[in-house]
């Protein structure tokens, strides 16, 4: 009788089973110097991904490579193409491609405009005073202005200061150069002021100038010899205009040009120029202030004329100047004088229903309180309208040193027939060495050209 229960001494059935598919083996535990087992290291996916980077290494390459002794042989109008199609696309991204500007010491510079030289107009008349020291016309209307034609300055003396009587004559109406004797290499600056004011107040203003060179020496050994040149503080110009006579830019260098030593044996105006003026500084180039003050009757017209110093005039000398030359001018408008009392005692040209004085020269102090007048009463046809006064001055020698624009001429250490030119010479750095330029003594005039006071 069976109850499910097998006694001890019973015999036990084997029972066959099949061998698995795959069987792995497992490696037995590693263990601790104390007997305990250690687990096995995890496998992370940085070190998964450097063990298939090093089994990708112990790969064999998919490279074919095939390796000759001889080299291959190509066709010599295929490797010409290629040469001339890398050259062409070169070129056109190299032109495309804007040219960097170079670093340079002064920083937040202007970029000066060039200009044409052209030479002036002549002088307008005016009555008692011979030559007026007009604005020039050459730099300020250059849209109207014609090129200057080189045949006027070939084989001629027409580019000289001393050439009075031709037409192409580069001197500005009324500017007078200083005498140029020195051996070597001279120069003159003459800054024309021009200013219009209005209730003691300057509205507009405008400040141009020339430079006048001239080289003393033996002609025959300087008949082809260039000597190269720098405008200092050059980014205060708004235009400049070389004349093209014996000045040539040098190129990409502002403010350098190469200069003809043998056509200025006698002195020449090498640049004529236009100062950049902010809007805030009209008044910093104006010495003086005018101010009318006019009174209108049916038969006559009354003017007092306040002249003084002009606190916001930039000068070396504080709150004083001392001007040369001067001459104040009253012109009435829209009827005739037929008479004119002044004081003090003044000179009417009553064909021009104007008065005017020489003063001569005259020293302004900033510190004085007041004011100097002039008085003038016109009697009058009709009833006339408040007229203009215009003033006219000049600052020269040792009193103009500091004045204007600032403007200083300097030469290389020497020209290059004495070997001064250095084909190695870095151009970014060229001049940046000590003694490398030389000052050239410079004389300098200020003078007025259109002040005018309404």
């Amino acid at each position: 009788m069976s109850n499910g229960i097998t006694p001890d001494n019973a015999p036990v059935e084997t029972v066959s089973q099949e061998p698995l598919q795959q069987t792995t083996e497992v490696p037995p535990a590693q263990k601790d110097t104390e007997g305990f087992n250690v687990a096995p290291p995890a496998l992370d996916e940085i070190s998964r991904a450097q063990q298939e980077a090093s089994a990708s290494e112990l790969e064999p390459s998919q490279f074919k490579l095939d390796i000759r002794s001889e080299p291959i042989h190509e066709e010599g109008s295929d490797s010409h193409s290629a040469l001339s199609d890398m050259a062409s696309t070169l070129r056109a991204q190299a032109q495309a491609i804007p040219t960097p500007r170079k670093p340079s010491a002064n920083r937040g510079r202007r970029d000066v405009r060039n200009t044409v030289f052209v030479p002036s107009p002549p002088p307008p008349d005016v009555p008692g005073f011979g030559d007026s020291p007009a604005l020039s016309q050459g730099i300020l209307n250059s849209g109207r202005a014609n090129s200057l034609s080189s045949e006027a300055f070939q084989g001629s003396d027409a580019h000289s200061i001393r050439s009075a009587h031709s037409v192409n004559s580069l001197a500005q109406p009324g500017v007078k150069h200083a005498e140029m004797t020195e051996a070597g290499l001279n120069a003159s600056l003459v800054e024309t002021v021009s200013a219009w004011f209005s209730s003691g107040q300057v509205t507009k203003a405008i400040v141009i100038g020339e430079l006048a060179l001239a080289h003393n020496g033996p002609e025959q050994t300087y008949a082809h010899q260039s000597e190269t040149i720098r405008l200092e503080n050059f980014p205060v110009l708004e235009k400049v205009a070389p004349n093209p006579t014996f000045v040539t830019q040098v190129p990409s260098r502002s403010g350098e040009y190469s200069l003809n030593l043998g056509q200025i044996s006698r002195p020449a105006v090498a640049f004529k120029y236009q100062v950049h003026l902010e809007d805030a500084n009209l008044a910093a180039h104006a010495p003086v202030v005018i101010t009318p003050s006019w009174k209108i009757e049916p038969t006559q017209a009354s003017v007092i004329v306040n002249y003084a110093f002009n606190p916001a005039f930039v000068s070396p000398a504080g709150r004083s100047v001392t001007l040369k030359n001067v001459v104040v001018m009253i012109h009435l408008d829209s009827t005739k004088a037929q008479t004119c009392q002044s004081k003090p005692v003044g000179n009417f040209a009553k064909e021009k229903s104007m008065i005017y004085w020489k003063l001569g020269e005259i020293s302004l102090d900033g510190y004085m309180e007041g004011s100097q007048k002039l008085l003038a009463r016109f009697g009058t046809e009709s009833e006339a309208k408040p007229g203009s006064v215009e003033a006219r001055w000049e600052i020269n020698g040792d009193a103009a040193n500091g004045l204007g624009s600032g403007l200083a001429l300097s030469r290389s250490g020497m020209t290059e027939e004495e070997g001064g030119s250095d084909p190695f010479t870095d151009e970014s750095t060229a001049g940046g060495l000590p003694g490398s330029w030389k000052e050239v003594k410079l004389q300098r005039k200020i003078m007025s050209g259109k002040y005018v006071a309404a």
